[in-house]
């Protein structure tokens, strides 16, 4: 009797020790993201900032691959994408005048991450692996709102110090006088004749595009990977550093801003599953995402090429299937 008992826990024991190592298994899902998206300028020692919210409606797939001849070890392949892009309205305020303009933002993006997995514990794993970003953005129908007139008419009137504008280093700024000036105070994209200095908007459109490969590092705890359960949830937090960085833009000329470094970010997604069948789970899921990179200028010729610090903030909710092999 004690042997059979005995057979029974170590055959037991076998059976977790084999379930133990992670499944193969793959996932689509469908859902909306928020994204805020933020450049940090200072003109004429005052903040210019501007507010927007942009949903758009996402895909998100993930599949992971247990090496066989190593239970420790796997990889995951994962990709994001904006499916359709909406139009928002973007408002820019400048510190005393309060907001200035008004135009239409796009914005779409797409994420793909090759990470491999080391199983630290049964639930358990640790990641490093490769990011690449791309973030792209069009800005049109510029229009000048309230305080643009009020601070149009400060540079027309003189209100500025004159040294302030022509010794101004920052070369946002420098790019913000250059747009100031030759414009006609009756309307956006208007130029005078007679050569005012005012402030006016673009009469086109603005598009760019971010491009970037990051190192990731991060940890996932899934309570499906040691054992199959009716239901199951997982959470995963990532550090993400810049390798290299490219921005292009319409107003760039054929030029671009190479930057490597620069910049960090945090990646974190969470979720639940529920199963449907031995190897279908249905899962809800969030998805949030923070970067930041730091101001890139370059001097190209007589003109001085820049894009400022930015703020990146992404807000994924997330519904979709997951099949196990």
């Amino acid at each position: 009797m004690k042997k059979i008992v005995l057979g029974s826990v170590l055959l037991a024991s076998l059976a977790s020790s084999v379930s133990a190592a992670p499944r193969s298994y793959g996932s689509i899902e469908f859902g909306f993201e928020t994204i805020n998206y933020k450049e940090n300028f200072v003109l004429l020692g005052q903040e210019l900032s501007q507010d927007s919210l942009i949903i758009n409606p996402i895909q998100h797939s993930l599949s992971y691959t247990a090496i066989e001849s190593n239970e420790k070890l796997g990889f995951y392949l994962e990709s994001t994408s904006t499916l359709f892009e909406s139009i928002v309205d973007e408002d820019w305020s400048l510190g005393q005048y309060g907001e200035i303009q008004n135009n239409d933002l796009v914005m779409s993006s797409i994420d793909v991450k090759v990470q491999g997995a080391y199983n630290v514990a049964p639930h358990s794993q640790l990641l490093a692996g490769i990011s690449f970003f791309v973030l792209d953005f069009t800005r049109s129908s510029f229009t000048r709102s309230s305080g643009g007139d009020f601070f149009h008419a400060d540079i027309v009137n003189g209100n500025y110090d004159a040294d302030l504008i022509a010794n101004v280093t920052n070369p946002a700024d420098q790019d913000a006088i250059i747009n100031a000036e030759n414009c006609d105070s009756d309307g956006p994209g208007d130029h005078d004749q007679d050569g005012e200095k005012g402030f006016c908007m673009s009469s086109g459109s603005v598009s760019e595009s971010q491009n970037s490969v990051e190192f990731l590092f991060g940890y996932i705890y899934d309570s499906n990977f040691a054992e199959r359960r009716d239901f199951s949830w997982y959470a995963q937090a990532e550090l993400a550093l810049p390798i290299w960085h490219r921005t292009t833009n319409s107003g760039f000329e054929g030029q671009a801003l190479d930057e490597f470094g620069g910049g960090w970010g945090v990646n974190t997604r969470a979720g639940v599953r529920w199963s449907i069948t031995k190897k279908v789970n249905f899962t809800l899921g969030a998805v949030a995402t923070y970067k930041t990179r730091d101001k890139v200028s370059e001097n190209v010729g007589a003109r001085v090429l820049s894009v400022p610090k930015i703020d990146y903030t992404n807000v994924q909710m997330l519904a979709g299937l997951v099949w196990y092999l």
